[in-house]
């Protein structure tokens, strides 16, 4: 949920050959939490507002999780300020996700929610650089049900114009057969799936995850 945590590795790795942008999106490290849903579009209307405030006419949007979402919003709905889109733990339809949501016993025996250790240092990098370090448990509850994009439609997902990647953990919050589905709703997407690898671990897993990235980008 900071960009340390989740992004510093695969940043060092991408900025030998990129210019890097790392952003922390709304109630996410040192940005505030406002009274606002978690949106696809609101968290895109953010990054578009922050390209313009840069000068930058269009860039490459990464993002995982709730950020995997906000990336192809951006794809679908500002077309112009994408060149290409790689949504990590991303999915496009509600049903994508893994049936254990359903069953909070068999999610807990998953293997796949995050660690207490990962917890841990999610909640004391919040804690360290929050603005509102006493609203944790409030803000993991209002991100743990936030909007994932899911109401896409079809059409909206075929019009969709630049390259796309997504890229699941094989013990991801998502079904791995959801990447076919991707391909067949999204002309030319790339999937790929990173094995022993937590919904968490996603954009941590730099051995498997780089080079994917650096062939795409």
């Amino acid at each position: 949920m900071t960009i340390a945590l989740s992004w510093n590795r695969l940043i060092s790795l991408l900025a030998d050959r990129h210019e890097v942008i790392a952003v922390e999106l709304q109630g996410h490290g040192r940005t505030a939490d406002i009274d606002r849903d978690v949106t696809p579009a609101n968290n895109a209307a953010d990054v578009t507002a922050l390209l313009a405030h840069l000068g930058i006419a269009n860039a490459a949007v990464i993002g995982h999780s709730t950020g995997a979402a906000l990336a192809l919003e951006m794809a679908i709905n500002d077309q112009a300020k994408v060149s290409k889109c790689v949504a990590l733990s991303g999915s496009v339809k509600a049903e994508a996700a893994i049936p254990e949501f359903a069953d909070m016993d068999a999610l807990m025996a998953s293997g796949r929610i995050p660690t207490a250790e990962e917890m841990a240092a999610m909640q004391q990098d919040y804690q360290r650089l929050s603005p509102t370090p006493d609203h944790w448990e409030a803000f993991h509850q209002k991100i743990a049900t936030a909007d994932d994009g899911s109401g896409w439609t079809d059409e909206q997902l075929a019009g969709i114009k630049c390259p796309v990647l997504v890229v699941l953990g094989d013990l991801d919050f998502v079904q791995l057969g959801h990447l076919t589905q991707i391909q067949q709703l999204i002309p030319g997407s790339e999937v790929g799936v990173l094995p022993g690898t937590t919904h968490t671990q996603v954009p941590t897993r730099t051995d498997l995850l780089a080079p994917i990235l650096m062939a795409f980008l």
